[in-house]
C-alpha cells in the first residue's frame, strides 16, 4: 500500500512439461475433483465456501450462455 507494491513471479515449468502433463491427463482420462458448482450469480456464496476451507476439490463458478 501507499507505494510499497511489489511483483512476485513463480516458476511453472517449461512448455514441454506442460504438454507432457496434458498428454498424460488425456491418456489416463483424469478428471478434476469438483466439490461444488455455483452459477455466476452465486459468486458471493462460492467465495464464502472457499473462505470456509470446508471443501474437498475445486469450487467452480460458471456463467450460463
Amino acid at each position: 500500500m501507499f507505494g510499497r507494491a511489489s511483483i512476485r513471479t513463480i516458476g511453472v515449468g517449461s512448455r514441454d512439461d506442460f504438454e507432457a502433463m496434458n498428454s498424460l491427463i488425456e491418456a489416463k482420462k483424469l478428471n478434476p475433483v469438483v466439490d461444488t458448482v455455483f452459477l455466476f450469480e452465486q459468486s458471493k456464496k462460492a467465495y464464502q465456501a472457499l473462505e470456509s476451507q470446508k471443501f474437498f476439490g475445486k469450487i467452480v463458478i460458471y456463467h450460463e450462455s
